[in-house]
């Protein structure tokens, strides 16, 4: 059996749909689809030669080792603009009062947000959009970014061309995400407004 052309690395309702997006443009292609590490593990002793690595909105840290059975050819969309890379931190971009904020396309590389950045798709945020909301808004544009990139990810194996953009300094982590979500001291009214707006609500742990 020929092996897989491209692999697709998220969660499940999002498999078939982009499935069949790259399919209406190389119908062709042989796809697989893993949702964790142990199911990309096993589908990367499965590849085509050139066979390339897509990775959409998930959570899943890819190992080099299997970047590197790819040969490097791995992308991944990363709902967030490249100021903001790691964990969730559409949060952090509100709580900083940003007025803008953006998706981004980059190639896999060992360190989490930090490869190199081949597409990003901006838009403005709206002055009453919690964190819900923005997350919403940027999943529904990486989407489009996605759409956008289809003819070049379905239809040549060559690496697409880097947009000479930079990542942010910083890189969020989940413990930074939940500590703006606990409150351990008072805090003034309006900070915990904004913490309830930025970071989905808050919780006290029991003393």
């Amino acid at each position: 059996m020929r092996g897989y052309d491209i692999v697709l690395l998220c969660n499940t309702p999002e498999g078939e749909f982009l499935k069949d997006q790259i399919l209406a443009h190389a119908p062709k292609l042989r796809i697989g689809h893993a949702t964790d590490l142990r199911g990309l593990e096993k589908l990367s002793g499965q590849l085509a030669p050139h066979s390339r690595l897509i990775a959409f909105c998930t959570a899943v840290i890819v190992p080099d080792r299997i970047i590197q059975s790819f040969g490097g050819n791995c992308y991944n969309f990363h709902p967030a603009p490249p100021e903001y890379p790691g964990y969730r931190p559409s949060g952090f971009a509100l709580y900083r009062g940003e007025h803008s904020y953006g998706v981004t396309a980059h190639r896999l590389i060992r360190q989490v947000d930090a490869g190199e950045i081949v597409a990003v798709q901006r838009f403005a945020i709206e002055p009453e959009w919690n964190n819900y909301e923005l997350a919403v808004a940027a999943y529904s544009v990486v989407i489009d970014l996605f759409r956008a990139l289809i003819p070049q990810l379905a239809t040549t194996d060559r690496l697409l061309p880097a947009t000479g953009d930079s990542w942010g300094d910083h890189t969020f982590t989940r413990q930074e995400y939940l500590a703006m979500k606990t409150i351990r001291t008072p805090l003034p009214q309006t900070e915990l407004e904004a913490r309830c707006r930025c970071f989905d609500g808050v919780f006290c742990p029991v003393p």
